[in-house]
């Protein structure tokens, strides 16, 4: 049970790596994630994340893809947040990586070394095991608070707060929002 994880990240982190290769637009990630929010809101009631990984192939990928996007996001800037913008998700890839290496020859069950490694940086791992059990969609509003980000106008998509502080914004340029000023000339 670890295609929530293997799907939603890697969706989630091509967006992110596109936008800091500025190959992407930061807009262009908000809009990814805000599709991804519509599409959870849309999933079968009563379904989680672990069971639409058992059941893509039968109709539910699309709630694996879009609610594993947001369970990567959510476990993103919950990281963020609770490290003061010094540890992301990034952080929890190299540990999987790094003790779960085929060469080495590891044995460990996969959604328990995820649920591990979330648990090795700020106790994520509790917070990680809620998304992957929930069966409705994910309340993204405890995330956003303090993140930089709000839900729009229309309260269906994301946007940047008008005026995000210190903490917000370092949380922002973590995720590449202000990118594209360094681009050479």
């Amino acid at each position: 049970r670890y295609e929530w994880f293997y799907e939603g990240a890697a969706l989630y982190m091509s967006q992110k790596l596109g936008v800091a290769l500025n190959r992407t637009r930061f807009d262009d990630y908000i809009s990814s994630l805000s599709t991804a929010m519509a599409y959870d809101r849309s999933a079968p009631k009563g379904l989680s994340l672990a069971e639409a990984g058992d059941t893509r192939w039968s109709g539910n990928a699309r709630t694996l893809y879009a609610r594993g996007m947001l369970a990567a996001f959510t476990l993103d800037v919950e990281l963020l947040k609770s490290s003061k913008a010094k540890r992301s998700l990034e952080d929890v890839l190299r540990k999987l990586f790094s003790e779960h290496d085929r060469r080495k020859g590891s044995k460990a069950v996969a959604g328990t070394a995820i649920i591990d490694a979330f648990a090795a940086f700020d106790n994520t791992g509790n917070l990680a095991r809620e998304i992957l059990e929930r069966t409705e969609p994910l309340d993204l509003a405890a995330v956003l608070e303090n993140s930089g980000f709000e839900f729009s106008d229309s309260g269906r998509g994301l946007k940047v707060k008008e005026k995000p502080d210190s903490k917000e914004k370092a949380i922002l340029n973590k995720l590449g929002y202000n990118n594209w000023r360094k681009l050479s000339l």
